[in-house]
């Protein structure tokens, strides 16, 4: 593997794009093509099929409205008081029976075949048999022959209708009969049956709704046995033994790889049997494989038309480029010759232009650096001329100290000593950390000062659980909190309010925390700084009126001195005050030391 990437370093650099084109463009660009032709395929496979489910349902919809209305027949002579009276043998001379016939039974069957032409007959079985049969129309319940039918008949509950079917063969619509019992009007008497036989045209007008060809493909089937089918297509018994086990345990639509085959299939409500729709996937999609597989042919032919083209483009750049950089390689600081070769008026000549530019003006440019940076250096001097030694400032406060005490001014003295304190720490030079013993000293100071102004509206607490406090930490890490409280916290109330400080260890870390009672952080501003301080934002979010870039400092300043597994943490609660907690490894000893204002 090795020397194959040694031998691939040592390609010119037009065959490095070209085969960088080749492996980051053109077979990703296949490959994809590739997943998205069997994705799109696939695509259109499921449409096909679901628009052919749907029409499918659609017709079986509508053929169940129209087997409905079949069905309806039996409430215009179940609920009609003049069939069930001459049915159930209310009249009883010959004369009366064909009078009521003729004037009440036969304008019911009139009706029933000019309401729904899709009726080929109704014939009623009766159990009485005084009364007159009628050629056709009624019969006897013991004409009924066929002993299958029967005992379907026997075990058909009250109110509950029966859709039958027969077939004389595969290739035969099957005949449907609906079949419900009649009784008399308190329904304690069964009567007789009903018998309603629809047309075979109405399974054709069902079949012609799903497709118009002549050649349907479309079956029938009943318990996993055919019962009419119209295919142009051979299968064998296996294969339609095979499909109809796998409808039975999967209804609906599904591919049939062998030989590949759409399937959809739907109940008739009512009806003991299936409809099965069938259709060859090379046939309904040959129009579509054959223009893909043009299109694909076509595309290949392009890309590689194109490739060829940019392999010459590349190489006509590419050699301009590598001598430019063959010279690039021969310049130093004592060598800067500039490029004599061929300069056209296109990128690379522009490059070539400004690389000879870059050439000329580099000994200036070094030369104007070095002038700067002894400028830099003047400036740099004349401003620590300038600046105030801080021993200056020290000795001018210490007289004004002095001044107040000869004229007794306790509370100036304080004042002026406090903030002399304040003053030495903030500009003393030396290293950038000190003693957290110092920095607890610099805050109590600093609270001091704003003791003085704030009166009793400030009060402050110091609890130092910690014998020693030689633990090093960086300069100014608490101040800028103590500035917070007093800023953000007790300053926005009226009544002022108490910081506490309170140091102590727990293990092997120092937990120092800094709480005041006042105003509080807005829940969503306390969101925002601890997303910040997690980095989950960004810091330049921070800069607002309220700004908490000095908490983010200190965050970073203490992970940066103490370690990644150092902790500042944040708690807010508005107008209950706020609470910073910095955890950090050191070692001590701990004791109990309290300091109260």
């Amino acid at each position: 593997m090795r020397k194959i990437w040694q031998r691939f370093r040592n390609w010119r650099i037009a065959s490095k794009m070209f085969a960088g084109y080749i492996v980051l463009v053109m077979l990703p660009m296949i490959g994809f093509g590739w997943m998205f032709y069997n994705q799109f395929y696939t695509d259109i496979f499921n449409d096909y099929s679901e628009s052919k489910q749907h029409l499918l349902e659609q017709a079986a919809n509508s053929l169940e409205v129209s087997l409905a209305q079949a069905e309806s027949i039996y409430n215009l002579f179940q609920y009609n008081p003049e069939v069930v009276h001459y049915i159930s043998g209310h009249y009883t001379s010959e004369a009366d029976q064909v009078f009521n016939y003729l004037k009440s039974i036969r304008p019911v069957y009139n009706f029933a075949y000019s309401g729904n032409s899709s009726i080929e007959s109704v014939q009623l079985y009766i159990h009485n048999e005084q009364v007159l049969p009628v050629a056709s129309e009624v019969h006897y319940y013991r004409e009924l022959a066929d002993s299958q039918l029967a005992g379907e008949l026997k075990a058909l509950a009250m109110n509950q209708g029966m859709w039958r079917t027969s077939s004389s063969g595969t290739n035969q619509l099957p005949d449907m009969t609906y079949y419900k019992k009649l009784y008399d009007s308190t329904y304690s008497l069964e009567l007789g049956l009903l018998e309603v036989r629809v047309k075979p045209e109405i399974t054709n007008d069902f079949f012609h709704s799903v497709t118009s060809r002549t050649d349907r493909n479309i079956a029938l089937y009943k318990d996993g046995r055919v019962l009419y089918r119209n295919m142009d297509m051979e299968l064998s018994d296996g294969q339609w033994t095979a499909i109809m086990e796998r409808v039975e345990r999967e209804p609906g639509f599904y591919y049939w790889k062998e030989p590949r085959l759409f399937i959809n299939s739907a109940p008739i409500d009512g009806l003991p049997f299936r409809i099965l729709l069938i259709h060859g996937v090379d046939e309904a999609f040959s129009n579509i494989k054959s223009k893909t597989i043009g299109l694909a042919a076509a595309l290949a032919l392009l890309l590689a038309l194109l490739s060829l083209v940019y392999y010459i483009i590349v190489s006509m750049l590419t050699k301009r480029i590598i001598k430019l950089a063959k010279h690039m390689r021969k310049v130093d600081q004592d060598n800067l010759t500039e490029y004599a070769g061929r300069v056209d008026a296109d990128e690379v000549g522009l490059l070539t232009l400004s690389y000879n530019s870059m050439i000329r003006k580099i000994d200036d440019l070094l030369n104007r650096v070095h002038r700067a940076e002894l400028m830099k250096k003047e400036a740099d001097y004349q401003v620590l001329q300038a600046q105030i030694k801080p021993h200056f400032l020290y000795n001018t406060l210490e007289s004004i100290r002095m001044l107040a005490e000869l004229n007794d001014d306790e509370e100036v003295v304080e004042a002026i000593y406090t903030f002399g304190r304040l003053l030495r720490y903030s500009l003393s030079s030396g290293e950038n950390d000190t003693p957290l013993e110092e920095e607890l000293e610099n805050i109590k100071h600093y609270l001091q000062v704003h003791k003085i102004r704030m009166e009793d509206k400030l009060s402050y607490a110091f609890h130092i659980e910690l014998e020693r406090l030689t633990v090093r930490c960086p300069r100014f890490i608490l101040q800028p909190l103590v500035e917070n409280c007093i800023a953000h916290g007790l300053g926005k109330t009226r009544k002022g309010g108490s910081i506490d400080v309170r140091v102590w260890k727990e293990d092997d870390r120092i937990r120092i925390t800094i709480a005041d009672n006042g105003a509080g952080m807005p829940p969503e501003r306390l969101k925002l700084i601890r997303e910040v301080l997690a980095k989950r934002a960004g810091k330049e979010q921070l800069q607002t009126s309220g700004s908490g870039m000095g908490l983010y400092n200190v965050s970073e300043r203490i992970k940066a001195y103490f370690g990644e597994d150092s902790v500042f943490e944040l708690d807010s609660g508005q107008g209950e005050g706020t609470c910073f907690t910095l955890i950090f490894r050191a070692g001590g000893d701990a004791g109990v030391k309290s300091y109260d204002r």
